[in-house]
């Protein structure tokens, strides 16, 4: 016979049968496998082998992608086992509901087909034994608020981008506005605590003028809580206005990062001195308003810490340029900076 090799340049090799033999497939019917198509061969696709043909070498797969749905005769060279790594992060199907995922690591790994996995929400008990069939890698969209593990650390951000091999994500953290390359086993969505801690932490304050002084030495509320002109205020186009105002005793305000990666007011505090912040006092600065420009300097690519340490910086006054439009309390984050 003559022979040609793959993954060599040579020409054809004269070869006897005597030193031939036909592929033998190693995966059975049933078996979930992982398979690299030619069209896209850096992509992963899971699936399970619904038949094998021996002749040409090949299996029938149906993908877990439904867009794929059933593949015939795919070469046994695309196709691999579907193996998983101790500690990895993993989505399990709940066993009374085939279409729900519940978030666990991966604890033990017992060969290819069964591992023991720790939940990590709560609900389902502690820990479990479940077969491959029953796991699948994290699946996150653009726009999941996630936590992603770096440097042994895990810090809040948001998918960018779903990369073509599907197992790998660019995520923008919440502190620093950079976009790291995250494996999804070290990624987790973003728990929704953070969103009710959000509430709680920051709510719509609401203020009562009473005469009645707090303590001995102190100023009646609607004596020491009065709005105060800002030292300059100007409209502009597009909902969006420039206030400059005192910072000498402190902004007053709690920032917050939205989905969209908008650094916007999440809620107002005293200042150390009782009074209220001149934003707040101004009446001119109202919840979810986002922050556009410092001191003429557009910010609107710029992370949130970067922005307080701006605005921490300005000693006597600063400008700050606003925008106004509707978001949604769902869309704030709880990543938030005191300034």
């Amino acid at each position: 016979y003559f022979v040609s090799f793959q993954g060599y340049e040579n020409d054809d090799v004269n070869i006897p049968g005597s030193r031939l033999r036909k592929i033998s497939l190693r995966f059975n019917v049933g078996q979930i496998v992982s398979v690299f198509l030619p069209q896209s061969p850096e992509t992963e696709e899971r699936g399970i082998i619904t038949s094998r043909n021996e002749e040409i070498a090949a299996y029938s797969v149906r993908f877990d992608d439904v867009r794929l749905g059933s593949v015939p005769n795919i070469s046994h060279q695309y196709v691999h086992a579907f193996s998983l790594d101790q500690n990895e992060f993993v989505q399990v199907q709940d066993p009374a509901d085939s279409t729900s995922w519940n978030r666990a690591q991966i604890t033990v790994v017992h060969g290819n087909e069964t591992y023991d996995i720790k939940y990590t929400n709560s609900g389902l008990g502690e820990e479990a034994q479940v077969p491959t069939s029953r796991i699948r890698r994290p699946v996150f969209s653009e726009g999941d608020r996630v936590m992603a593990n770096l440097d042994e650390t895990w810090l809040k951000g948001v998918v960018k981008k779903v990369l073509t091999d599907k197992v790998h994500y660019e995520v923008r953290i919440a502190t620093t506005a950079e976009t790291h390359t995250v494996a999804a086993q070290y990624i987790q969505l973003a728990k929704d605590e953070f969103m009710n801690e959000l509430q709680r932490v920051v709510p719509t304050r609401t203020k009562n003028f009473v005469d009645i002084p707090e303590g001995p030495g102190k100023k009646p509320k609607n004596q020491r809580f009065k709005k105060r002109k800002p030292l300059s205020y100007v409209e502009l186009p597009n909902n969006q206005f420039d206030i400059t105002v005192d910072t000498t005793d402190g902004l007053g305000v709690h920032l917050g990062w939205t989905e969209d990666q908008k650094v916007i007011v999440a809620g107002f505090r005293d200042l150390e001195n009782g009074d209220w912040g001149p934003l707040e006092a101004s009446g001119l600065v109202m919840l979810k308003d986002q922050v556009i420009k410092i001191n003429d300097v557009d910010v609107t690519a710029t992370g949130m810490a970067e922005i307080s340490e701006t605005i921490l910086s300005s000693k006597d006054h600063i400008k700050i340029r606003f925008g106004r439009e509707a978001i949604t309390s769902t869309q704030v984050d709880l990543e938030m900076e005191h300034v």
